[in-house]
């Protein structure tokens, strides 16, 4: 009986502390330089190469910051982003909530819709949970022809609340940049 304890016992600690011990591994190497490199060499081939990411830094997995983004479609680049910052509380998701306390940009370029896909429905994309950001900024928005009709330039501010992606409040600020609306 002693040894069957003892066995169990060890299961047990091997069930628990492997998981641990891989939290941990991966929360120590994304916050270094080759973790972060392999994380930028990844994102391609895990998302088809629909997502690039260069220029990692901040902490690992609150307070992130991407010098630059590209989102792809088969034609190419659609649409970029530089300076990312996202600062956000990954604990709240144990209340099964996303809380975003900032997200921001120095520049984001929409040059185009991306290619749409045959294989997905508009239907079939929901919220993985509700959705809070305290805090949206960005300082240059370019948005292109083939989206606007004619090319515009803005800065966006903002907050709100998602709990579905029909369902919520967004309060945002809009500034024309090459004229005088907003």
């Amino acid at each position: 009986m002693r040894r069957a304890a003892k066995w169990i016992g060890w299961i047990l600690a091997v069930l628990i502390g492997v998981p641990i011990v891989l939290v941990i591994v991966v929360l120590i190497g994304a916050n270094t330089g080759p973790g972060r490199r392999a994380i930028e060499r990844l994102t391609p081939k895990l998302t088809g190469d629909t997502v690039r990411l260069a220029g990692i830094s901040g902490r690992f997995p609150d307070a992130l910051r991407v010098a630059h983004v590209d989102l792809r479609d088969p034609g190419g680049d659609y649409a970029t982003a530089d300076d990312l910052s996202l600062d956000w509380s990954p604990m709240q998701l144990l209340h099964r909530t996303i809380v975003i306390d900032r997200l921001a940009a120095a520049h984001i370029d929409v040059m185009r819709m991306p290619a749409s896909s045959s294989s997905t429905s508009s239907n079939s994309y929901s919220l993985p949970a509700p959705v809070v950001l305290r805090d949206l900024q960005v300082a240059r928005v370019d948005v292109g022809a083939p989206i606007a009709g004619t090319a515009a330039a803005m800065a966006v501010n903002g907050s709100g609340e998602l709990t579905t992606l029909t369902q919520g409040h967004v309060a945002l600020t809009v500034q024309q940049l090459d004229g005088s609306g907003s």
